[in-house]
């Protein structure tokens, strides 16, 4: 299951990007957003409501497959009972980690989405952003190594959450394991997680909050 979340960071990343945009970029470019807000409505209440509802699909998309996974090995355990009662406790780590990963992926789509009105600017700039950050920041800590190698790594946006998968299974995923990043320890990483989803939704919803019709 962390390796699941793992490798399926990049697509639950691609997901966002193209279908974020779409809750935000229609309605600035149409001008729509202003309809909502004749209603008793305000801005702040318009991006919250946006956000939950793509957050509803974004959990969605990180969990079903992990629980049809979970069932499945279940079903196909010679001894489904004995399973269960092994591996009870990944259920909760898997919705804690898809949770995590959601709440990241959906906060930052939605904050690329809210400065555009073009659905494709908004989709290339969040795929190119979570594909350069990678291998720019794996080369530049590789080069620099030691503590500032370990900060940089930080900043390789797809493994922010990724950290948090390997903190809430106890183990370490594929993608993370060569992160320097890692050895900055547990409280570190998902402080960091915290932060990179607390500050962008900050600023969405700052904002929208002071719109009007």
């Amino acid at each position: 299951h962390a390796d699941f979340y793992g490798i399926a960071s990049i697509l639950l990343f691609v997901f966002a990007a193209v279908v974020g945009p779409e809750l935000l970029c229609p309605d600035r470019r149409n001008g729509t957003i202003t309809l909502y807000l004749v209603r008793p409505i305000t801005g702040g209440d318009y991006v919250v409501a946006r956000w939950a509802a793509f957050l509803a699909v974004m959990l969605g998309a990180a969990w079903v497959p992990q629980l049809i996974l979970f069932l499945g090995l279940s079903a196909g355990d010679p001894e489904p009972g004995a399973y269960l009662l092994r591996h009870w406790l990944d259920v909760p780590r898997l919705l804690l980690a898809g949770a995590a990963m959601a709440l990241y992926a959906t906060t930052l789509a939605l904050l690329v989405a809210s400065f555009t009105t073009r659905r494709a600017y908004a989709s290339v700039f969040l795929v190119g952003l979570f594909v350069i950050s990678t291998p720019f920041t794996i080369g530049l800590a590789d080069e620099l190594g030691g503590a500032v190698g370990r900060w940089i790594s930080m900043f390789n946006l797809t493994n922010v959450p990724v950290h948090v998968n390997d903190v809430i299974f106890g183990e370490v995923s594929e993608v993370t394991e060569d992160a320097p990043a890692r050895e900055l320890g547990p409280t570190v990483l998902v402080a960091w997680w915290a932060l990179c989803t607390a500050v962008p939704f900050a600023v969405l919803w700052n904002r929208y909050r002071r719109m009007g019709p």
